[in-house]
């Protein structure tokens, strides 16, 4: 068991990054259901999460799966489900005439929205402030149809036809990164008009994600590959495969194998962890949250979800903005944080500030302009 950090500390502009490793204890949540989800989605900070089953209404959870509830004023849902980054906007594919609903108020209210007709859709994805929306279609010759209206209206682009296993969106929606079974990882940079086919070196795609700008990629089939310049180049890093999953940043990323295997540097390394293992070949899905610290897993074959926290450190970064200003960030934690000023480290006088930091959608960081700093002000966040 790692010990916990709870403080980051930042002087001016000097940055004092802390490392902790990726292991966790995973507990089987009171997620209701004899069937198991086929899919799940969260908030970026983790605290939102919903799982939706073939034909039954989807459960949520707004206390990081502590207490489930099931949402029946949703259509029936089937497959996939994908969720903005505050956890209001939801998309999700409705069974009863296969076409692709949303709601705009955490699922009170529904709306279905203009996209095609299919009992494939296979993989859904959404910017993180859920106003582009894409959807991938398995079927032989499927196609990716993306809208950038909240669903008002959906177009395939250049999409190329094939049967879609996976998709993924950087947190603007910009860049798309698309898994083609038994076929090529594909990435577009423009959302889904143009699509260049990557030399990825496996097959049986599964699964793909990425961090919130797009750039480092996480794929797996046979094997599991990453790439940290937008599909150009892949390395294999683990040999395992299964659901994977991502960072904001794209250091910390997960693979729901036979057990789940998970990494805080990128692939680099890997650490087997003691989460539920499963006879099948992989979980069923597996998500986590911006920081990489909160996460969930369905085994397959079982309608249990699991889930695991370990220490959040997020790294506080400090920057001119316009003016004299100071713009204080770190990426949004899954657990709660503050930040302090002082202007000794070594004397007792913290004071917690009172501004209420801003969530930029472009990068998922938490973000609070500062009025310019005196000389030798230290910041530091502290876990509460």
């Amino acid at each position: 068991m790692n010990s916990r950090i709870s403080e980051v500390v930042l002087a001016a502009v000097i940055l004092v990054v802390v490392v902790s490793a990726f292991a966790q204890t995973w507990t089987q949540t009171s997620a209701p259901g004899a069937v198991g989800p086929e899919a799940f989605a969260m908030s970026a900070d983790g605290r939102k999460a919903v799982a939706v089953s073939s034909g039954g209404q989807p459960i949520f959870s707004v206390d990081s799966g502590k207490t489930w509830q099931t949402n029946l004023t949703s259509p029936a849902a089937y497959d996939c489900i994908a969720l903005s980054a505050d956890g209001t906007q939801e998309a999700l594919v409705c069974w009863s005439n296969f076409t692709i609903s949303i709601s705009t108020n955490s699922g009170l209210d529904w709306a279905q929205t203009g996209s095609p007709q299919s009992y494939q859709w296979w993989s859904l994805a959404c910017s993180a402030d859920g106003h582009t929306l894409i959807g991938a279609i398995r079927d032989s010759g499927g196609l990716i149809y993306v809208s950038t209206n909240s669903g008002s209206t959906w177009a395939a682009g250049g999409s190329p036809g094939k049967s879609w296993a996976s998709v993924a969106c950087s947190a603007d929606g910009t860049r798309i990164v698309a898994a083609a079974n038994g076929d090529k990882i594909y990435t577009s940079t423009n959302w889904g008009m143009t699509w260049t086919a990557t030399a990825a070196a496996s097959a049986g795609w599964l699964s793909v994600a990425c961090s919130a700008d797009g750039e480092k990629l996480i794929a797996s089939g046979n094997a599991t590959y990453i790439s940290a310049n937008f599909g150009v180049n892949w390395t294999l890093v683990n040999t395992n495969s299964g659901p994977v999953a991502s960072s904001a940043d794209g250091t910390r990323l997960a693979i729901g194998s036979g057990s789940i295997y998970t990494s805080s540097d990128s692939g680099a390394s890997w650490v087997s962890n003691s989460a539920p293992v499963t006879s099948a070949p992989q979980f069923s899905w597996i998500a986590c949250s911006a920081d990489g610290c909160r996460m969930f897993a369905r085994r397959f074959g079982s309608p249990g979800i699991w889930t695991c926290q370990i220490a959040s450190a997020p790294t506080l970064k400090i920057r001119s903005s316009t003016g004299s200003e100071a713009l204080v960030s770190w990426l949004v934690p899954s657990t709660n944080f503050v930040l302090q000023q002082s202007a000794d480290l070594t004397a007792p006088g913290w004071v917690t500030l009172t501004n209420v930091p801003t969530l930029n959608l472009t990068n998922l960081q938490e973000e609070i302009l500062l009025a310019p700093p005196n000389p030798g002000s230290f910041f530091r966040l502290t876990a509460q």
